[in-house]
């Protein structure tokens, strides 16, 4: 695998610099189309040229993208980079409140999403202050126009394409911003996580290596592009190794090999419940007979480790990392150990156990893992306009994770989240995003949100209510009310009814005693209900 420095540790530069040897290789394809090295890099030009001319960005600006799994969106992830503006990929799922502060706070003035979304840009338009320019994917109806407010211009996806082939004259280092990742990993609003092209590089670097990626060996993509797992931890990968990329719409447990089959995939990232969910597909007789040699994953339950080599003949890789973070711990190719992640990445990072106070603790002691870069700007830059967040989770110097674990000989155990954080379908859910929409319901007084563990090793959302003096509200009710306010992964499956919630001395809710409660007979589950 070549290797690359200073500038051109950018995504431009490495897609440019690949096509001069591998132009006519097929980079990425879908169920629509596939595309070469070649064809990605001129589309990517073209694009960024035009959006440099008639649509006005200019190097540092923010163009959101809100499309679904398709080979575009590995075109547009190139062509906004190439102007030197910086992408803030938008979740497909979110809706009002939380889609208006991820456009607002990014200050998004260019938003590129698919038809289907548009209506949930035409609801939060009246708060946007920065929008000024829609393009719509694939193509623009002649009405589109009618439900945006004036001043707000709708184009075409295929108009991105009539600027120049060449490459814009745009200078690009290793050092400036390439994206901004919404993250919902802690108690307060999601922060946008600001990453470097070199942070892009470098991690696409380690999983290339690490995974012994091969040129021409084809990664499979089935989870949302438009997340960090997918863009520089699958698409960077695939095109250091010299692969290429193949995109599905989604997971699908009963498809999932057939497709693995289908476009030979050599290698693939996964999350969390994905192999579960695989292993309780029924067993066929070629299960092992794919051509899957990685499956690339985060926090897969060990007990699930060796059945699921053994039944599908391959070989799962675990990694401890984080979008601020980075990878700094991933088990071994050939090595695995009960319970661990994988020895600790002191080549790249400085990784310890803190406590409460930021001091260290002995080897094997439980504490919080911080780390700290022994490289520039393979870290998060910041959290955009949240100065405050920015120096909490960079205090003392070290980047503090929130994670609870240890070492021991120098590999990582992970044993857990100190954060008030949910982990559902793939998403990490702010318990405090999903306390302030409910408690917009009129008639609720109090509100908790705490996690309840499911079988799959993930969480299902448990809310804790209070109601003012005098109401009613049925669990379907306020159901009704979530599915209206929050993407699909942030309904609650648990509500149940309190006269108040257990405080501390200081009036602060105290969600252990809740978890400890888990699922009480008063709780109402909505997959054992009549639910909307």
């Amino acid at each position: 695998m070549k290797t690359y420095a200073g500038d051109e540790r950018t995504l431009p530069f490495i897609l440019a610099d690949k096509v001069k040897t591998i132009g006519s290789k097929v980079l990425v394809r879908d169920k629509n189309q596939t595309l070469t090295y070649g064809e990605v890099e001129e589309k990517a030009n073209r694009m960024a040229n035009t959006l440099l001319g008639e649509a006005g960005v200019r190097k540092g600006d923010k163009v959101a993208v809100m499309l679904p799994n398709c080979a575009d969106y590995v075109v547009v992830q190139f062509g906004v980079a190439k102007t030197g503006a910086i992408q803030v990929p938008i979740n497909t799922q979110v809706k009002g409140d939380l889609l208006t502060h991820f456009l607002n706070n990014s200050e998004a003035g260019v938003v590129i999403t698919d038809r289907q979304f548009l209506p949930l840009l035409q609801s939060v338009q009246d708060q946007l202050g920065r929008m000024k320019r829609v393009v719509v994917y694939p193509d623009k109806a002649k009405s589109d126009h009618l439900l945006f407010q004036e001043g707000v211009e709708v184009l075409s996806y295929g108009e991105l394409f009539g600027g120049k082939a060449a490459a814009p004259e745009v200078t690009v280092h290793r050092q400036d911003p390439v994206d901004i990742f919404y993250t919902s990993g802690t108690t307060g609003v999601s922060k946008g996580v600001v990453l470097p092209h070199n942070h892009h590089y470098h991690f696409g670097a380690i999983i290339a290596e690490w995974a012994r990626l091969a040129p021409g060996e084809v990664f499979y993509i089935c989870l949302p592009l438009y997340h960090g797992v997918t863009q520089y931890m699958s698409v960077m990968p695939a095109i250091l190794a010299e692969g290429s990329i193949a995109i599905a719409e989604g997971f699908s447990a009963s498809r999932y090999w057939d497709d693995i089959r289908r476009y030979n995939a050599a290698a693939t990232w996964t999350v969390y419940t994905m192999s579960a969910v695989l292993m309780k597909q029924p067993e066929r007789a070629n299960d092992a007979d794919n051509p899957l040699r990685v499956f690339c994953t985060i926090g897969v339950s060990p007990e699930v480790v060796e059945p699921f080599e053994k039944r599908f003949g391959l070989k799962v890789l675990d990694m401890y990392g984080s979008t601020e973070q980075e990878a700094i711990a991933f088990a071994p190719y050939d090595e695995k150990r009960s319970g661990a992640v994988g020895p600790v990445n002191r080549k790249h990072f400085d990784v310890r156990i803190f406590d409460e106070n930021d001091e260290e603790v002995p080897p094997g002691e439980i504490g919080e893992i911080v780390s700290r870069p022994k490289e520039p700007y393979i870290q998060m830059m910041e959290y955009y306009k949240m100065p405050e967040a920015t120096l909490k989770t960079f205090r003392n110097l070290w980047l503090h994770s929130g994670d609870l674990g240890y070492i021991k000989d120098d590999w990582l155990y992970f044993i857990g989240r100190e954060k008030d954080a949910i982990r559902r379908r793939g998403e990490n859910v702010s318990a405090y995003e999903i306390e302030h929409i409910i408690l917009s319901h009129p008639d609720i007084e109090e509100c908790a949100a705490i996690p309840i563990p499911t079988e799959l090793g993930e969480d299902d959302i448990k809310i804790v209510i209070v109601l003012k003096e005098g109401k009613k509200l049925a669990p379907q009710e306020l159901i009704i009310f979530c599915q209206e306010k929050m993407p699909r992964f942030m309904v609650p499956r648990y509500i149940e009814t309190k006269s108040s919630l257990p405080k501390t001395s200081t009036e602060k809710v105290e969600k252990v005693k809740l978890k400890e409660e888990g699922v009480t007979p008063q709780t109402w589950d909505r997959e054992k209900e009549a639910a909307p």
